[in-house]
């Protein structure tokens, strides 16, 4: 049965149809047809694959199975889409162990068309990027840049960004960093550029991308105003380096876990930087179960908790109670 061009096998163990899967799977793309028995699509669909040589099969099916089955009422089986396009890539330059790469890490990617959206895609990254290696290394955590039209985001958008005198190894750096940036709406990013602009932000520092970057990210959504993300640039401008994930995250704890509030995160933006895991959260696990049984003369603020340097900690906070911790010691190995 065949189906948009490709292959349909019902019975994969047919020495016929296999060869001529293994025969379509090697020249380009083909549809699949198994039972809806997932080990036995698996048992059918691993020898083909791994016909390419460094493509580990598992991972590849297993992160897609969910995705590319399309019931058949009049059959009840399943329809397998693979849109293999390794020749693309090999043409490319890029290595069959690149390939399996980009697509273990997202599947989706294997029904875009390769003419209007894979290889101008690559294309453009290799432009902006520089060589293979960094495109794989960029794919690999980013695999959806594939799925975009990169000439009506990435590609103005760095235009923009050169202009506004950014030199291209920030950019650079920036597209492995914070990758989604670069695809706002070019609309957007020159909005952000303007406003930065307006905030008095010069842009011949090294942080103005940064700043643009921030206008347009977590800090608004956890509810900074303008004057408020002036006022954190002005005090600590590397803040504006560390990820929207763990500016969020650590906002999230302090609002939930503590009585400070937003005014306190603006006055103190360092906090931002402080490790959750190895810095605030045990510090505010000791100081709050030592408050608990009432062993502090004075309440601890923030500020302490988060500034203080470990040694002074550790011989103020720690050491002369080592009884009353050992719940928290206990806690934490556990863990």
């Amino acid at each position: 049965m065949a189906t948009g061009g490709g292959l349909a096998c019902k019975n994969s163990r047919s020495g016929e149809n296999s060869t001529e899967c293994q025969k379509l799977l090697l020249a380009g793309s083909f549809t699949f047809l198994a039972t809806h028995e997932r080990p036995s699509l698996l048992s059918a669909l691993c020898p083909l694959l791994v016909l390419c040589p460094h493509l580990c099969p598992l991972p590849v099916l297993c992160s897609a199975l969910c995705r590319f089955f399309v019931p058949l009422p009049s059959a009840g089986e399943f329809i397998f889409f693979f849109s293999s396009s390794f020749k693309i890539f090999q043409d490319l330059g890029f290595s069959t162990h690149d390939v399996a790469d980009i697509v273990a890490s997202d599947p989706w990617i294997l029904t875009r068309s390769v003419d209007d959206r894979i290889a101008p895609s690559i294309s453009d990254l290799k432009t902006v990027l520089g060589s293979n290696d960094d495109v794989v290394k960029l794919l690999r955590t980013s695999a959806w840049f594939l799925k975009s039209d990169l000439q009506k985001t990435m590609m103005p958008n760095i235009e923009l960004l050169r202009n506004c005198g950014i030199c291209s190894s920030q950019i650079v750096s920036y597209a492995f960093s914070f990758p989604r940036f670069f695809l706002f709406k070019p609309e957007s990013i020159k909005q952000f550029v303007e406003r930065a602009d307006a905030l008095g932000f010069d842009r011949k520092s090294n942080m103005f991308l940064a700043a643009i970057r921030m206008l347009s990210s977590v800090f608004r959504k956890l509810g900074f105003s303008e004057d408020d993300i002036m006022s954190t640039f002005r005090r600590t401008p590397q803040v504006f380096a560390v990820s929207k994930r763990k500016i969020k995250k650590v906002t999230d704890f302090l609002l939930n876990r503590t009585n400070v509030g937003i005014s306190f995160i603006i006055s103190h933006p360092m906090v931002l930087i402080c490790s959750l895991e190895r810095r605030l959260k045990p510090r505010l696990l000791v100081i709050e179960t030592l408050e608990s049984k009432n062993s502090l003369r004075r309440k601890v603020s923030m500020t302490t908790i988060y500034k203080m340097p470990d040694k002074k900690f550790r011989e103020k906070y720690v050491v002369p109670y080592l009884k009353e911790l050992e719940e928290v010691f206990m806690s934490i190995v556990g863990t």
